[in-house]
């Protein structure tokens, strides 16, 4: 490196990462303590095309995208349920919403998840309505139901590293993850079911054009192509208005922005809020919150993932075929 003369080959894609920068500039101030993190990547081969990793890389250069461990909420409900198809469930599944209380620990430990605003249907809805709206209770339901290792062991096929409890409260996301590694699991639905590695470098040559470095892309088949396909289909109603019930689908507020069919799942805790989602050419997600434990209060910064997600998503896709 002392004598010059590599060349380092990336991944990246200047023009979305000019979008990526702009976008979360329009939607979280470089002066607030509101974060965002952004990663988008080419789901079939895991290469990174644009990353963000905070609001403003002089005040931290803290890699959220990379680093930051986070409570993931919803967006971990894809790989549940897709754990629940593989093991016979259908999208036309049905569980009962309504206020439950479920004893675990062989009845020592009791825990009562609750919807958002506390609505249920107090009646039975299919799996594919329950993720659309983000029911808790169908994915605690479907969780117990399939047993708490199931889902243990399935992140580990998606490939996140992060240890997860074995709770019922892991099907709405109380363990941390990585951003990266996160929509790094979406890639598998997006690209039918091959495990693909983020990656950054694609090669390195030295002063005379000599590879001194090659990439090498290995993609095992870890899913199901069928379930996988079943899995992006219902990933659509995120945005389908169809699917509205006692609940309104949770990508109504930017499904008016989007020009395309988009696939998708959005995620919130009090502390975090996430987007991701893909076409078969991009898989893009978004994670804000606060460094510190502090709570994301006002309903612009609820929104804020959503937003930059839907942004980054038209503006980088604009000239490709539907």
């Amino acid at each position: 490196i002392r004598q010059g003369g590599l060349t380092v080959y990336t991944t990246f894609n200047a023009n979305q990462q000019s979008i990526a920068e702009e976008v979360i500039e329009k939607h979280v101030s470089p002066d607030g303590d509101l974060q965002a993190a952004l990663v988008a990547m080419d789901p079939h081969s895991g290469m990174v095309k644009a990353l963000v990793g905070g609001n403003n890389y002089e005040h931290s250069a803290f890699n959220r995208a990379t680093q930051a461990l986070r409570q993931p909420g919803s967006t971990i409900k894809p790989l549940l349920y897709y754990t629940a198809l593989e093991k016979g469930f259908t999208p036309s599944t049905t569980l009962r919403s309504e206020v439950t209380t479920f004893s675990f620990d062989d009845g020592k430990g009791k825990y009562t998840p609750h919807n958002f605003n506390n609505r249920y249907a107090n009646d039975s809805i299919t799996m594919a309505q329950a993720l659309a709206v983000s029911d808790n209770i169908f994915a605690v339901k479907t969780h117990l139901f399939l047993g708490e290792d199931e889902l243990v062991k399935a992140v580990k096929r998606f490939g996140l590293t992060s240890p997860m409890a074995k709770v019922p409260s892991l099907a709405l996301g109380t363990s941390g993850v990585r951003p990266l590694e996160m929509t790094n699991a979406y890639n598998l639905f997006a690209n039918g079911g091959k495990k693909v590695e983020p990656y950054f470098i694609t090669k390195v040559t030295g002063r005379d054009g000599e590879t001194l470095y090659q990439k090498e892309i290995k993609r095992p088949r870890v899913l199901s192509q069928e379930d996988a396909y079943v899995m992006t289909q219902m990933l659509t109603g995120v945005f389908d208005k169809k699917l509205n019930g006692y609940a309104s689908v949770t990508g109504a507020s930017i499904a008016p922005k989007l020009s395309r069919p988009y696939a998708g799942k959005s995620g919130s805790t009090e502390y975090d809020s996430w987007m991701i989602g893909y076409t078969p050419q991009l898989t893009t997600g978004v994670w804000t919150g606060y460094d510190r434990s502090k709570k994301i209060e006002t309903k612009q910064d609820k929104i804020a993932a959503k937003e930059i997600w839907a942004g980054f998503m038209e503006q980088s896709l604009k000239d490709e075929p539907v």
